[in-house]
């Protein structure tokens, strides 16, 4: 009686000289049950663990052929169903890392739209503000925009524009904002940027 390690070596050697008839036996004898296999254990549709199967196969050929399975002390189902195993692993960390990065790219995306959003609405805030500052005097647009664009501080706003003190530039800058507020209530909107 042939004993399990004189069956397994003949295999190989068939396999090493081409043996298709035996690949092909192999092939069957392997195919349905590690696709059942895989399903079970993994989870996957039958055209994924076909395609899993066929992976799996075409390492073990290769193996066989180039040696590496000269000394192998398991039977070739579970070799077979050893580089199963780690195809699905590769698998399923290639889809983690996939989805992560989906993950990432959606909550990079979110914060893209938020960021356009605020941009917007700050574009849109600040083209109204503008609209509503020529309806100012010179003087007081001069100050609020030193104030609020340039961040210049009230004594650098009465030195630029040669006012005597900084109280007559904060003055000004007082009775545009009152003015400015009383321009939007009228427009029925409100000015959060000052």
């Amino acid at each position: 009686m042939e004993s399990f390690a004189d069956s397994r070596t003949f295999m190989l050697a068939q396999i090493c000289q081409g043996n298709e008839r035996v690949l092909s036996q192999l092939y069957e004898t392997h195919r349905m049950p590690f696709i059942r296999w895989v399903r079970y254990q993994y989870g996957c549709d039958p055209e994924e663990a076909s395609e899993i199967y066929q992976q799996a196969f075409v390492i073990l050929y290769k193996n066989a052929k180039s040696g590496k399975m000269n000394q192998l002390k398991s039977s070739i189902r579970t070799y077979l169903y050893g580089i199963g195993k780690n195809l699905m692993y590769n698998l399923w960390r290639d889809r983690n890392r996939n989805m992560t990065h989906l993950e990432d790219l959606h909550e990079e995306q979110h914060q893209m739209d938020i960021t356009y959003a605020e941009k917007d609405q700050r574009a849109h805030q600040t083209q109204w503000i503008e609209s509503l500052m020529e309806q100012l005097n010179e003087k007081a647009r001069q100050v609020l925009y030193l104030y609020y664009f340039a961040n210049y501080s009230m004594e650098a706003i009465a030195n630029a524009l040669g006012y005597k003190s900084e109280k007559v530039a904060k003055k000004i800058k007082y009775d545009a904002l009152q003015k400015l507020k009383k321009l939007a209530r009228e427009r029925k909107m409100t000015i959060s940027v000052f």
